[in-house]
């Protein structure tokens, strides 16, 4: 094979998602791709529209957008919770989910430096704030999760893995974090139902 005695195209020392070009004897890196991972580590191209956003295809799983909220609420506190707004436990409303029996949720990072989901909570109340100070005795379930997204990238949170989307709720949380306080953007948190 030609291209086994060509050099890799390295950036700091890790090699690009690139493929050999036969005409011109070189290997190309992938501009203009998007790549994510897999669970098993592997890199897979994603499909991306003209602002570098994920393009995602539901197909009969997800009926209808339950709540969509941006915010910037990461670029003044290292945590957030956000719902039906953003805000701390105690001002973040919760998702309404009661009569869905299956949610995806999708974030958006359009933020310049990389964000955490560290957790889905599933709550006992919806529409309204968990109460700060009883706020563990109004969650039903919580996942922890070691999600990090990318500056500019997105992400969908499907059922299949995490379990906890198929659960039987009222409310709906996610919490955010950053270890980075970012300069510009904001996210946005789109959660999608199947009755």
């Amino acid at each position: 094979m030609p291209g086994r005695n060509k050099p890799l195209i390295t950036r700091n020392g890790i090699p690009d998602p690139q493929a050999y070009n036969p005409q011109t004897g070189q290997w190309e890196s992938f501009i203009g791709v998007s790549w994510g991972k897999t669970a098993g580590g592997l890199y897979v191209p994603i499909r991306v529209d003209d602002q570098g956003r994920q393009e995602v295809t539901l197909s009969g799983a997800i009926d209808e957008v339950v709540c969509e909220t941006t915010s910037d609420a990461l670029m003044t506190s290292d945590i957030t919770n956000v719902g039906e707004n953003a805000g701390i436990i105690g001002s973040a409303r919760t998702v309404d989910i009661r009569g869905y029996r299956q949610l995806a949720v999708q974030v958006i990072n359009r933020h310049d430096v990389a964000i955490n989901v560290t957790y889905i909570r599933l709550a006992k109340v919806w529409g309204m704030p968990l109460d700060h100070p009883n706020y563990e005795r109004q969650l039903s379930r919580t996942q922890d999760l070691a999600l990090t997204i990318p500056a500019g990238a997105s992400v969908l949170l499907q059922s299949k893995e995490y379990a906890i989307l198929s659960e039987i709720g009222l409310g709906l949380l996610l919490t955010l974090s950053r270890s980075a306080a970012p300069t510009v953007g904001n996210i946005t948190v789109t959660v999608l139902g199947r009755r």
